[in-house]
């Protein structure tokens, strides 16, 4: 009998913003963008184990993770993505 462990990276865009990027150095748009890492079985889904939240820039791709509170801030502020 075979059991199939395995690890699967989920990612998510919550919110979108425009704000100023250290990267490429002009007014973008910035999206918040939810990570979350889940233990699979038989390739499905089961335990999720790790979740990141990081802000990305839309023109240089630039990535800065932050805390949830930092998060919950920029949702806030911004427009909310629809389902």
């Amino acid at each position: 009998m075979f059991v199939i462990f395995g690890t699967k990276i989920k990612r998510k865009t919550l919110a979108t913003k425009r704000e100023h990027c250290l990267g490429c150095v002009i007014t973008t748009e910035h999206e918040l963008v939810d990570t979350s890492k889940w233990l699979t079985l038989f390739l499905i889904p089961i335990v999720s184990y790790k979740n990141e939240f990081y802000i990305r820039c839309k023109a240089c791709g630039r990535d800065d993770h932050v805390s949830e509170s930092r998060s919950r801030s920029f949702k806030r502020n911004s427009k909310i993505m629809e389902k």
